[in-house]
């Protein structure tokens, strides 16, 4: 859980919650002992609970996606200056043996298949101020396989010279990764 969801989740939700039932207890109590006399303060009270409302959503918009932002940059890293070019690079994955990647193409459950029959795709999402990022692969030959965006798997596209369907997309995540992840938390996606 990132600073942006813990803030979120255990200090704005309940502090809001706590001002809404106290603001509307106090209406129903003062309404009750005499609705003529204390009306001009429910009036005052329900205003306080309008903006109350209104201050939650700004805050939930603005700054805490300010917060999620920093801390999800922070979280990935796909620069790859330092990386050294591999042989192979292998992948473990849930319903297949290792997967191997190699200049000529990929090996799974030792079956060879070019790259240019199957088809890359870079895809992002976010969740509860979470971004994720994956390199979907599509083949007719085995089912789809789902790799992390990191930067293995970025120079391993760059060094093997894997073409990518959606290649703009992967272009603007490695040269423009602030204005990219400020789209993925904005609109669940790269635009």
């Amino acid at each position: 859980m990132n600073r942006a969801r813990f803030v979120n989740v255990y200090i704005l939700i309940p502090t809001y919650l706590f001002l809404a039932v106290a603001c509307l207890t106090a209406i129903g109590v003062l309404m009750s002992i005499d609705e003529e006399k204390y009306t001009p303060l429910a009036i005052v009270l329900f205003c306080a609970y309008g903006i109350l409302i209104a201050a939650m959503l700004v805050i939930m918009k603005f700054p805490l996606r300010k917060l999620a932002l920093k801390c999800e940059l922070a979280r990935y890293d796909f620069d790859d200056d330092d990386a050294a070019d591999k042989e192979e690079y292998i992948f473990e994955h849930d319903e297949y043996a290792p997967i191997v990647f190699r200049k000529e193409g990929l090996y799974v459950d030792d079956k060879f298949t070019w790259y240019n029959h199957m088809r890359f795709y870079v895809a992002a999402s976010h969740l509860e101020y979470h971004v994720g990022i994956i390199i979907m692969i599509e083949s007719e030959k085995f089912l789809d396989i789902v790799l992390p965006f990191n930067r293995e798997t970025r120079h391993m596209i760059q060094q093997f010279g894997i073409q990518v369907v959606n290649q703009h997309v992967f272009d603007y995540l490695v040269n423009n990764k602030k204005e990219a992840f400020e789209q993925i938390l904005k609109h669940g996606k790269i635009v």
